[in-house]
């Protein structure tokens, strides 16, 4: 005669298996969230190369050198700096004389929509070579508000 144990009831050891593989998933998942956040978001993090913005907000006004500098492209992919035709090659010698010793200056960049996006990369790539810190897209509707 031993002494009577009521049984487990059979749903017990169900819920513990769902728990511990819910555990499971949980660390798999927060550890790999916490390092890459870590990374990401550090403190000594610091931007390197090219701001590229949409708009000219207040911050970007100051980085306006007294003089504004576009480079537009037509439809016909003809490149010009302001008024004066250049090619994508010399683009990035003439932008760095007229910047001469001017740094963090920006410029605005005005791409014909019909033209494919790889045009606008190859623009923001050569006005990367200079002196420059920030390229500010001109799109139809920022156009409306300010053009240089």
């Amino acid at each position: 005669m031993g002494i009577r144990t009521s049984p487990r009831p059979p749903w017990i050891p169900f819920f513990s298996q769902i728990a511990l593989l819910y555990s499971q998933i949980l660390v798999l998942m927060v550890i790999p969230g916490v390092v890459v956040f870590h990374y990401a978001w550090r403190y000594d993090h610091r931007s390197q190369g090219l701001y590229v913005a949409v708009g000219l907000s207040p911050m970007l006004k100051n980085l306006m050198c007294g003089e504004s500098w576009t480079v537009r492209i037509d439809s016909r992919e003809n490149w010009y700096l302001n008024s004066t035709k250049t090619s994508q090659n010399e683009l990035a010698g003439v932008l760095s004389q007229r910047l001469g010793d001017k740094m963090n200056c920006a410029v605005y960049l005005d791409v014909d929509p019909s033209l494919p996006y790889a045009v606008a990369i190859e623009a923001i790539a050569t006005i990367q070579k200079t002196r420059a810190k920030v390229v500010v897209l001109l799109t139809p509707k920022t156009k409306k508000v300010f053009v240089p």
